[in-house]
């Protein structure tokens, strides 16, 4: 990501912090060590971050490698009450996935939070 590309998620997943009480961390990993895969890795970095704070809709991770080509967003058990596994899953499908084969990561990744945000 640019500069600025950083600054506007950091911004928009503070917002969504704010405003919508969840917590959100992106994490782009080149591998996940000492896992061999995605899931086992990030469900491990969500059961282990502490944000200092009790978000009242939960945490949601969401992970990617570009050399693996592989992505991956966990929610912990208060946000599943919210953000339900096929939402999850469409998002993957409809906004990470094509926006990532395009090499638009950034914009995968604004479309996401843009959705978690609507869907809150």
């Amino acid at each position: 990501f640019t500069f600025e590309q950083f600054e506007t998620l950091r911004d928009k997943i503070r917002k969504i912090r704010t405003d919508k009480s969840l917590d959100i961390l992106v994490l782009e990993v080149d591998d996940f060590y000492p896992f061999k895969e995605i899931t086992a890795y990030s469900f491990d970095i969500l059961n282990n971050w502490s944000c200092g704070i009790h978000e009242e809709k939960g945490k949601v991770i969401v992970v990617f490698s570009k050399g693996f080509r592989q992505a991956r967003i966990s929610t912990d058990s208060v946000a599943t009450n919210f953000i339900e596994d096929e939402f999850v899953q469409n998002m993957i499908d409809d906004e990470i996935i094509p926006n990532f084969k395009a090499g638009n990561y950034y914009q995968g990744i604004l479309e996401t939070l843009n959705k978690i945000e609507e869907k809150l």
